[in-house]
C-alpha cells in the first residue's frame, strides 16, 4: 500500500529464458492474494512452471504446474489474467504459456486452490522468440479469451478460444500479415 518490500531470489528461471517474459503476476478477485507464475529450469518432468502466492505478508513455498502433454518443457512466455466480476468464479485466474520445446501454447485455470483445466491450445505457435500469446477476461461476461499466433508455413493466423467455466470451441481464425 505505501512502500515497497524487496524479496530476493523468489525463483530460478535459468539462463535459456533470460531474454523472454517468462513470468507474470495477477490477483485473485475476492482474496486479493497475488499469484506469481514463472518458468523454471528443471529436468523434473512434473515441474514445468512454478508458482508462489503472496498473501499480503509473505510468499508461499514454491509449487509446480505440470504440462501433461510432454516430458521436459521449458517455457519462454507466460501471461495471466484475473477474473473481473465480484460474483461467480471470483478467485479464478487464467494462464496461457508458450514453450520452446515443441512450440505449444497451453492454457490452465486457477480456481483459487489448484491449477487445472489444462488444454493444449496450439502445437505450432507463430514464434518462439516473440510473444504471440495473450489472455484477458471480458469485463461484462467474465469469459476469458485466449489468443495466440499460428504460422502454417505460408501464412500467419490469429486463433482464439473462450473459457466460460469450461472450454469452448476454437473460434474462427483470422489471417494476419506475418513479418
Amino acid at each position: 500500500g505505501s512502500s515497497w518490500q524487496v524479496t530476493n531470489n523468489i525463483g530460478r528461471v535459468g539462463t535459456s529464458v533470460a531474454s523472454y517474459r517468462s513470468y507474470d503476476i495477477a490477483y485473485e478477485q475476492s482474496t486479493g492474494r497475488a499469484m506469481l507464475v514463472y518458468a523454471i529450469y528443471s529436468t523434473d518432468t512434473t515441474k514445468d512452471l512454478a508458482y508462489k502466492i503472496w498473501d499480503g505478508t509473505q510468499w508461499s513455498t514454491e509449487a509446480y504446474i505440470n504440462d501433461p502433454s510432454s516430458s521436459d518443457i521449458q517455457y519462454y512466455w507466460v501471461k495471466l489474467a484475473s477474473y473481473p466480476l465480484a460474483t461467480g468464479r471470483v478467485n479464478e485466474i487464467a494462464l496461457i504459456a508458450s514453450e520452446e520445446t515443441t512450440d505449444d501454447a497451453n492454457g490452465w485455470i486457477w480456481n483459487g486452490n489448484i491449477w487445472g483445466n489444462y488444454l493444449q491450445l496450439e502445437d505450432t505457435v507463430a514464434s518462439r522468440t516473440r510473444e504471440c500469446i495473450s489472455v484477458e477476461y471480458e469485463q461484462l461476461s467474465g469469459d476469458a479469451m485466449f489468443i495466440w499466433g499460428y504460422y502454417d508455413g505460408y501464412e500467419g493466423y490469429m486463433q482464439s478460444r473462450k473459457w466460460t467455466g469450461s472450454w469452448g470451441s476454437e473460434l474462427s481464425q483470422v489471417s494476419i500479415a506475418y513479418a
